[in-house]
């Protein structure tokens, strides 16, 4: 029984190092935000113009990207032993290989010009919009776990990985203004959810984790855009939150 209890912190320790290897190489992992617009090109803009004041990133992901353990469950039941770990997994800038705010900026113009019912323009305008980007967070759970059976004459069990999926919020602020009316208030929120893609026969793959927390941070900017410009294009009496 001894033999069987060595043996098994032995495969505890070696069967639940992946993620802590996997943190150690996100240095060499960078992967570009990627954009399709989300709304279809309106074709004959109103009379009613509009002009983009400010766009401003208030709030920002970590400088680089962390995985920290946010659970442990251990259960020593001498024949049957589980071990398992949560990690939390947080996209940081250094993982982004373009400039995360110079694309927050560019494509929300893109999708305003592409999407909103108002011409867009550089001076004077019937309305106009400031965004400030206050808030940005994607990431992703990792789990890993150890099964172990001790029996008299020996031992067995296995390990298993689990990531995902990539969860990614972008919040703003914006203020509209039109003609005399007072500046109106609201928040938007961008969402998305994103699967980590696996490998070979359906395993985890863990160097697909980063692609997917970039790839989720790039389809919440564009909810939030799709957002802003529904928010930009409803009638103006239906944003009720004056701004202070």
């Amino acid at each position: 029984m001894r033999g069987a209890l060595w043996i098994l912190v032995v495969a505890t320790s070696g069967c639940m190092t992946e993620v802590r290897n996997f943190s150690r190489s996100l240095d060499g992992q960078r992967q570009t935000l990627q954009y399709a617009p989300g709304a279809a090109s309106v074709a004959g803009k109103g009379p009613t113009t509009l002009r983009i004041g400010t766009v401003s990133v208030a709030g920002q992901l970590p400088p680089v990207t962390t995985t920290r353990i946010v659970e442990r469950m251990y259960l020593p039941l001498l024949i049957i032993n589980y071990l398992e770990e949560t990690w939390r997994c947080e996209l940081g800038r250094a993982q982004i290989a373009n400039d995360l705010d110079r694309f927050i900026q560019e494509t929300l113009v893109e999708e305003i010009q592409r999407g909103s019912r108002y011409a867009l323009v550089t001076e004077r305008a019937d309305r106009e919009v400031d965004v400030t980007v206050t808030g940005i967070e994607t990431s992703a759970r990792i789990k890993q776990g150890l099964e172990f059976v001790i029996i008299p004459h020996g031992s067995s069990g296995g390990a298993w990985l689990n990531a995902g999926p990539a969860l990614s919020s972008i919040e703003a602020e914006l203020t509209l203004r039109a003609g005399g009316e007072a500046p109106r208030l609201l928040k938007v929120v961008g969402k998305s959810l994103v699967d980590v893609a696996r490998g070979e026969e359906g395993r985890t793959d863990l160097d697909q984790v980063v692609p997917a927390l970039v790839e989720g941070l790039s389809l919440a900017i564009q909810d939030l855009n799709r957002k802003i410009v529904e928010a930009i294009d409803a009638p103006f009496e239906s944003v009720t939150r004056p701004a202070p």
